[in-house]
């Protein structure tokens, strides 16, 4: 049950809530062995008066133990409420047994691992919500989403469902709940511009939005001018996604969710190496686009980080959390944290396709159609295997907050009750009236009201002009659109794993040679030419074990939050949910759920040829493995820039070359493609069979040439290669560019790094 409104100051007060919601109610989830867990399940409905917030404000030399003291003492409160009136209202019931009904789109396999009952007392006329859950039903049935939950608030009043368990269904698992806790992933990012906001309103930082990045960073001089827009890089830069950095996911993001960077100087040092990134040194190149970059959003926390003297995590606590009483959301996962939330916590998940990608890759063998394929998932896959991994480490703090800088980006671990907090009190700042919007000394706004206030002029600015994709941690798009338009804008929810395909479908550029007619797009069309367009802010998110989605339409005071505790790569179901969920209300919503599955299902099919694609491209491309005492020269230590390292050894299990980046990352096995004498060619690009079980899988790991590297300057008397050369930032340059050599070649070490 989501409550708001401001916190019970008492016991009673709680349970007087609890009391006079008429449409609380149980529901019981059934996992795979037949283990009955009871919860609050049912979507729930409640009117929201506003939070009261700022009375709250928070003074900075409060001690934030105090604060984890007086959220584990909330806590137990609520849950002795909780059980009381559990209690009581059972006895009420004792003689009654609830009605459920099964809401499914298509009846699942025995092994089914997710299975969803819900009551049959949503409201009658709540149509769209029950044609919403049946739609998430079936694609966490069947694509092997373990957990979701999900929330809706549309003019005051919330909505909430969950479907499956935090773990793998089993006699102890704990079934999901809007207070359950998950990897929000880059739903981290409109948190953190509030951060910066607040920090650009405190005079005591003498910083604001156009404070010159390379004032910060001297280091950086030289490396910070905009071409696109003719000035240097700002502070609001990196929170609009409108640097021109390259690419450097693949210096950071690993498999087993290790992110190796805890500080910002591996990510300064590249950026002093590299040059700007091509495709965004235009104002064209950023028209209904972004240059979308986790290490912009690193760069401010560094930036927060220098002028408040303290970790951008505990920032976020103090000066966000503690005032919003976000008691469910963790800035910077604590050893205290891990154990305080230890029943609330999601584990992370990924997902078994082997058995599917072998089926496929036997009928493509026989020239296999794109519509078998598709009719074979829709019709004979019922279920999809999930697989426990490693929780990213983008969470993860010491215990006095000091975090990677990466966790601004992508690291903060909420529920859908705080986050449908957040986006409410985002909502009632945008309609204060106009005399109440003051900074001046009048004002009796807190500091988290002025800071969205500060959040929202500058979105506002940013969105005079139409083609603005970004800004300050917020995807913008407008709606409702056709996809008729020229150019073409970005449509809400044009994120995360289901966006390559989905954009082609809104797009309408569908490729005939697939012999299937491309489906209808069923989202936030514009059916009618006098339709009042309107601008929303959305944003999805995506890590290992973790997808996410928001999306927060100001004008209609609506907000729709959904998280999940896996990611499978077939189909993003929180992306396709929250779609749903924002649409409701549509003419034609109902029709449009229907095409929803259809619509996921051909997601899953395009992701499956591709990976079969890449299997057979990276077993013809790169046969063999090399054998080490043929390439013994290879072994080494070899260095980009400082900091940026990569070591080559010999495995001791196996005996084959692996590849770590920074000496203990992930082993990368290297496969090999041409040995040239003085130069060899391999790859650490690992198949998917391998790669899906430690949580990494995407689209981005489907580009081989992304992964090759080139081993150069064989030494004719000791074998061994002085370089390679590894094109990480996918630009499409090749070894004999001769800006390469420079650029991306990884140098031998002889004295230490």
């Amino acid at each position: 049950m989501v409550i708001l409104g401001g916190f019970p100051r008492s016991v009673g007060e709680l349970l007087a809530r609890f009391l006079s919601a008429a449409t609380f109610s149980f529901s019981r989830t059934h996992c795979e062995d037949g283990h009955t867990n009871s919860t609050p399940r049912q979507p729930t409905s409640e009117k929201y008066s506003g939070l009261d917030v700022s009375s709250a404000m928070y003074k900075s030399q409060n001690a934030s133990s105090e604060f984890d003291r007086q959220q584990d003492e909330k806590h137990n409160r609520s849950n002795r409420a909780h059980r009381l009136f559990q209690r009581r209202r059972m006895l009420r019931r004792s003689s009654a047994k609830p009605m459920t009904m099964e809401l499914s789109a298509a009846k699942p396999s025995q092994d089914s691992i997710v299975k969803t009952v819900l009551p049959a007392s949503i409201p009658s006329n709540n149509a769209h919500m029950r044609a919403t859950i049946d739609v998430a039903s079936h694609l966490c049935s069947k694509y092997g989403t373990v957990g979701l939950s999900a929330g809706l608030l549309d003019s005051g009043e919330i909505s909430c469902f969950n479907i499956g368990t935090l773990e793998l269904p089993g006699n102890a698992s704990r079934p999901t709940s809007q207070d359950s806790i998950y990897l929000v992933s880059s739903l981290t990012k409109p948190i953190f511009a509030l951060a910066i906001a607040i920090m650009v309103n405190d005079n005591q930082y003498n910083i604001d939005f156009t404070t010159e990045v390379r004032d910060m960073f001297p280091e950086l001089a030289g490396k910070t001018f905009l071409r696109h827009a003719g000035r240097e890089l700002t502070l609001v830069d990196l929170l609009d996604n409108r640097t021109e950095f390259p690419k450097c996911t693949n210096l950071w993001e690993s498999p087993n969710g290790i992110v190796p960077w805890g500080d910002t100087s591996p990510l300064l040092s590249v950026l002093r190496h590299l040059p700007p990134n091509e495709k965004f040194q235009t104002p064209a190149s950023f028209e209904h686009a972004r240059n979308y970059s986790n290490e912009g959003f690193a760069l401010a926390a560094a930036i927060l980080e220098k002028k408040s003297g303290m970790p951008w995590a505990k920032f976020v606590r103090q000066r966000i959390l503690k005032p919003l009483q976000m008691e469910n959301t963790i800035a910077g996962q604590t050893s205290s944290d891990t154990k305080r939330y230890a029943n609330r916590l999601a584990r992370s998940f990924s997902a078994s396709i082997d058995e599917h990608v072998k089926e496929l890759r036997s009928w493509r063998s026989k020239g296999v159609d794109h519509q078998r394929a598709f009719r074979y998932l829709r019709d004979t896959v019922h279920s999809v295997t999930p697989i426990e991994v490693a929780p990213s480490q983008a969470s993860r703090a010491a215990n006095n907050l000091k975090s990677t800088p990466m966790g601004a980006a992508a690291g903060i671990m909420s529920s859908v009750s705080d986050l449908l907090k957040f986006y409410a009190k985002f909502i009632e700042v945008y309609h204060l009236p106009e005399d109440r919007k003051s900074f001046d000394g009048s004002s009796d706004l807190s500091e988290v009201e002025r800071g969205m206030l500060t959040v929202q002029k500058h979105i506002r600015d940013m969105a005079v002009d139409n083609t603005c994709a970004y800004a300050a941690g917020w995807s913008t798009a407008v709606v409702p659109w056709g996809s008729d338009s020229v150019p073409r804008p970005r449509w809400p929810g044009e994120d995360g794993d289901n966006a390559r395909w989905l954009n082609k479908t809104a797009a309408g550029n569908w490729p005939a040679s697939d012999n299937m007619a491309p489906p209808e797009w069923p989202f936030f069309q514009r059916r009618h030419a006098e339709e009042q367009q309107r601008l929303v802010l959305n944003h999805g998110g995506n890590m290992i074990g973790a997808t996410s989605f928001c999306l927060v339409d100001l004008e209609r005071k609506r907000a729709v939050v959904v998280l999940t505790n896996t990611r499978g790569y077939m189909v993003d179901c929180a992306n396709f949910v929250g779609m749903l969920m924002a649409t409701q209300g549509d003419a034609e919503f109902i029709q449009n759920c229907n095409k929803v599955k259809d619509l996921a299902c051909l997601v899953a099919t395009n992701y499956l040829q591709e990976v079969c694609k890449y299997e057979e491209d990276l077993n013809e491309c790169y046969p063999s493995w090399p054998v080490p005492a043929s390439f013994h020269g290879c072994v080494g230590t070899y260095k980009l820039a400082d900091g940026i390292f990569v070591t080559i050894s010999q495995r001791e299990s196996d005996g084959r070359l692996i590849f770590q980046l920074y000496g203990d990352g992930y082993e990368y096995p290297l496969r090999l493609s041409r040995d040239m004498g003085t130069s060899v060619k391999m790859t650490i690009a690992t198949s998917m069979t391998e790669l899906l079980p430690t949580g990494v899988g995407g689209n981005n790991r489907l580009e081989l040439k992304g992964f090759e590297i080139e081993f150069q300057g064989k030494d004719p008397v000791s074998r061994e290669f002085s370089e390679f050369v590894w094109d990480f930032s996918m630009t499409g340059r090749t070894a004999t560019d001769a800006s390469i050599p420079e650029l991306y070649t990884f140098k031998r070490v002889t004295d230490g790094l």
